[in-house]
């Protein structure tokens, strides 16, 4: 799912939408500017289970 709201308005879209099941977890990544640092967060994400996956404006830009 992409918004362009807030991280908080998105986390609450998610949770009524039912992307995210009560077991799972959300994993932020936001206010990253840093690509060495957006990559490590993306691998520490890649290591966990049943996390699911928020990322803002700000570290979507240093990604894409």
């Amino acid at each position: 799912m992409l918004t362009g709201d807030k991280v908080e308005t998105a986390t609450c879209i998610a949770m009524s939408a039912g992307f995210k099941s009560k077991k799972q977890h959300f994993f932020y990544i936001k206010e990253q500017r840093e690509l060495k640092q957006v990559d490590y967060l993306i691998k520490e994400f890649s290591r966990k289970t049943d996390n699911v996956l928020m990322i803002d404006g700000d570290s979507l830009d240093v990604i894409l």
